[in-house]
C-alpha cells in the first residue's frame, strides 16, 4: 500500500468519524432545544514574577522616550471661543 492511498483511507476514516459525531450532536440538541450553554468556569492564571527593578530594556526603552525632541507641527482649535 503507498502512502498516497493510506492518507486517503484516513481522510476518509476521519471524515466519517466527524459525520457521525455531528449526526449524534444534532439529536441530542433537537432533543434538549432550550438547552442553554454553561457559562465557561475561568481558571486562576499564573502571576508574573515580581521585579524589583525594571529590567534594562524597558528602562532603555523609557531613557531613550525621555531624551527625545518633540516638534510642534501645527495648532488647531478644536472648539471656537
Amino acid at each position: 500500500m503507498s502512502a498516497r492511498s493510506r492518507l486517503a483511507t484516513k481522510r476518509k476514516n476521519a471524515r466519517n468519524i466527524t459525520s457521525s459525531v455531528e449526526n449524534q450532536s444534532d439529536s441530542v440538541n433537537e432533543l434538549n432545544p432550550t438547552s442553554s450553554k454553561r457559562p465557561k468556569i475561568v481558571t486562576e492564571k499564573r502571576l508574573r514574577r515580581y521585579r524589583a527593578s525594571m529590567t534594562i530594556g524597558i528602562y532603555d526603552r523609557i531613557e531613550h522616550a525621555l531624551n527625545q525632541r518633540l516638534y510642534l507641527l501645527a495648532i488647531t482649535k478644536s472648539s471656537k471661543e
